[in-house]
């Protein structure tokens, strides 16, 4: 689990939605291998629906040209599926901020960018770190915490970078010749002649 959550603290450090969606891949891979050696299969059936859901933003990521229908349909699929399985699988009360927390997780991967993705980390990172408060596990607050920190690093360190070194808007004579305002007509030459002495 260890070597999961390096990666799931690198993959928001990365600059394409494609490298981040492939190091979150890596961690739920690894993730599921080590729950399956516990064999709670709640959690198994879990963590493969977060597989299905990577591999669909994966597929979204490397076909940027697909129409954003099929995406929007896939993402309601996904999440009636955690929804079911949350229902087949019901805890009480805490079963519905799970399903609320896994459809966070599905909106937030089918985001076109890394910037894009790590904004909605924030709120998912909340939800997560809320969600094992609530249910007092430490080690999985503990996980939370740094993927969240990881988020607002990564939103420091590559985002907010990448703003403030955009090129400052340079004009040269040419764009304002162009940019200046010929509405009003030009004056008529007896008027200049005439305000000459």
């Amino acid at each position: 689990m260890a070597v999961a959550l390096v990666f799931v603290i690198i993959q928001m450090q990365q600059k394409t939605a494609k490298r981040l969606l492939w190091y979150r891949m890596t961690a739920t891979v690894i993730g599921l291998v080590a729950v399956s050696f516990i064999g709670v299969w709640s959690v198994i059936i879990l963590m493969l629906a977060g597989i299905l859901r990577v591999g669909v933003a994966l597929y979204f990521a490397y076909n940027p040209n697909t129409k954003t229908i099929f995406k929007v349909i896939a993402g309601i699929l996904i999440i009636a599926l955690i929804i079911t399985l949350n229902i087949i699988f019901w805890e009480g009360w805490i079963s519905i901020f799970s399903m609320v927390f896994g459809a966070s997780m599905v909106v937030m991967y089918l985001q076109k960018t890394a910037k894009t993705i790590r904004k909605f980390g924030i709120l998912v990172g909340i939800l997560g770190v809320t969600f094992y408060v609530i249910q007092l596990m430490p080690m999985n607050i503990a996980i939370e915490l740094l993927a969240l920190i990881s988020v607002i690093v990564g939103i420091i360190r590559l985002d907010r970078a990448t703003q403030d070194k955009k090129p400052a808007m340079v004009f040269t004579v040419r764009d304002f010749v162009e940019n200046i305002d010929t509405a009003s007509p030009p004056p008529r030459q007896d008027a200049i002649f005439k305000s000459n002495p």
